[in-house]
């Protein structure tokens, strides 16, 4: 025979010959061995995840936050002008006011933790201002019951820069996110 096939058969009577008591110790450590080498292992994976979850936090989810809260409130300002043209009511006049004011504290929020295309906040800023110009024009016709010209300002001066800024905003959020 071979000496390493006699070599094994040595080692397979090593085995043979240990008591069941000395058998079951050897596999029961021979298992809590694997145990502890799992666990170690997904303690290591465990805290480079939760890094990782952490810079995302600290980053990324605030400014998909703020983009969608921004999305939001460019829908309650349009819905709150929309009212005071139908039924005009100061309570839909300040509150559409409101909701254009916190589209800028908005705005500052994502600049500072945005990591993307920065000329994009730029374009909102400008489509803000462009936008912000007719809005009082447009609570003002509204107030004075001139429906047909408010409506007409809010979809040639309003709508458009405020569609603009919400697709934008989409972007800045799917970029974050990503």
């Amino acid at each position: 025979m071979s000496k390493t096939k006699e070599y094994e058969e040595e080692k397979c009577q090593v085995f043979k010959n240990m008591k069941i008591r000395s058998k079951m110790l050897v596999s029961y450590l021979a298992m809590t061995l694997l145990l502890i080498i799992v666990g170690v292992a997904s303690m290591i994976m465990l805290q480079q995840v939760s890094g990782k979850l952490q810079q995302f936090y600290d980053q990324q989810f605030h400014t998909v936050e703020n983009a969608l809260d921004m999305r939001r409130t460019i829908f309650s300002a349009r819905g709150n002008m929309l009212a005071s043209i139908l039924a005009y009511d100061d309570s839909y006049v300040v509150s559409a006011k409101n909701d254009f004011a916190n589209l800028y504290n908005l705005l500052g929020d994502i600049r500072t933790t945005y990591q993307g295309d920065k000329s994009q906040l730029t374009t909102i800023k400008q489509n803000l201002e462009k936008a912000g110009a007719s809005l009082s024009q447009v609570l003002d016709l509204a107030k004075q019951q001139r429906d047909d010209e408010a409506i007409a300002m809010y979809k040639a001066n309003y709508k458009p820069y405020m569609d603009s800024t919400r697709d934008i905003l989409a972007q800045v959020g799917d970029t974050a996110g990503v």
